[in-house]
């Protein structure tokens, strides 16, 4: 074998060798590559299984928040059901001993009227024996004094009256009182509604409005509208006027409910009076600023008695003084 034949041999073999340190290497390469691999795949599902276990961890965790919030829930529901329950005892056992105190003022009410018949039949009796006493007399003491006769009788008359309206606003003033602040305040819940302002109580037109009371008792219902005008302070005043059959000492509110149905009848957008409305208009016109009631009963019937001043129901002023309810604005 020559120098050349060796060479390629010894060539060949290196190239063998080569071959052979490449394929360990490429087979060493490739199997890193694969445990690599392998690796990275079991620490994603490791890292995939705590995952699972921590969602599994929390949603536990947030069922049982949950399960103690609904817990907490109910029980405060239950406790404001107990506490309503507790509540509505407390009230009707309030409402009951507010129906005690409404019976008793009824009962004093009661006996108040019925003070006031007595006093009027004591009066009325007085004044039948006076008169007894005059037509006792002779015929020549009756001619000769019979002005004087007459003066006496008129005398005890007015007496009377003063002394009866002395008994009607003294005698428990307390009941009346509470009974007219029971209208006023009707009354200034419906004027609210339309914009005008509360009305005030006032003695005077509370006299004057006692003093009509009895003279209408005394009067045919069909000539008591023919009766002039009161006056106050020089001017005319309002009036609102209701005769009842069937009664109570309390139904003063149920008349001016009553007087503030005539609403429906009423044509808002008009300037003048509509017929069958005249209570509601000076219900709420909004230029009056006082009030006084009066009632009187006699041969069965009840006699109450509203007195305004200033007065409502002016010609051509309806448009400023009775305003729709919806048009509500502040009385300035």
């Amino acid at each position: 074998m020559g120098t050349c034949g060796m060479q390629g041999h010894h060539k060949r073999k290196k190239e063998k060798i080569i071959k052979v340190e490449r394929g360990i290497i490429k087979g060493n390469y490739e199997q890193s590559l694969e445990n690599k691999s392998k690796e990275k795949l079991i620490n994603e599902k490791e890292i995939e299984r705590g995952t699972k276990r921590k969602e599994k961890e929390n949603y536990e965790n947030y069922r049982e928040s949950i399960s103690k919030r609904e817990r907490e829930i109910n029980e405060k529901v239950k406790e404001m059901k107990m506490q309503k329950e507790r509540e509505k005892e407390r009230e009707k056992e309030r409402e009951k001993e507010r129906e005690k105190e409404r019976e008793k003022e009824r009962e004093r009410e009661k006996e108040l009227e019925k003070e006031l018949e007595r006093e009027e039949e004591i009066k009325r009796v007085r004044i039948e024996k006076e008169k007894e006493k005059i037509v006792s007399k002779s015929e020549e003491e009756r001619s000769d004094n019979i002005d004087k006769d007459y003066n006496i009788s008129d005398e005890i008359k007015e007496k009377d009256k003063k002394e009866l309206n002395k008994v009607f606003y003294n005698y428990n003033k307390e009941i009346f009182q509470k009974l007219w602040e029971k209208a006023l305040k009707r009354h200034n819940e419906f004027r609210k509604k339309h914009g005008a302002r509360n009305l005030e109580l006032n003695p005077d037109l509370c006299e004057i409005a006692q003093s009509s009371a009895e003279k209408y008792s005394e009067t045919d219902i069909e000539n008591i509208y023919k009766i002039p005008p009161k006056l106050y302070k020089g001017d005319i005043v309002g009036e609102n006027i209701a005769i009842i059959d069937k009664f109570n000492s309390t139904n003063f509110e149920d008349i001016i409910n009553k007087w503030y149905e005539e609403k429906q009848n009423y044509e808002f957008d008009s300037n003048k009076y509509i017929e069958n409305t005249g209570h509601f208009t000076q219900l709420i016109w909004r230029e009056t600023k006082e009030i006084g009631f009066g009632k009187k009963i006699n041969k069965g019937k009840m006699y109450f008695i509203a007195i305004y001043y200033p007065a409502g129901n002016i010609f051509k002023q309806f448009k400023n003084n009775v305003l729709k309810e919806q048009n509500w604005v502040k009385y300035e």
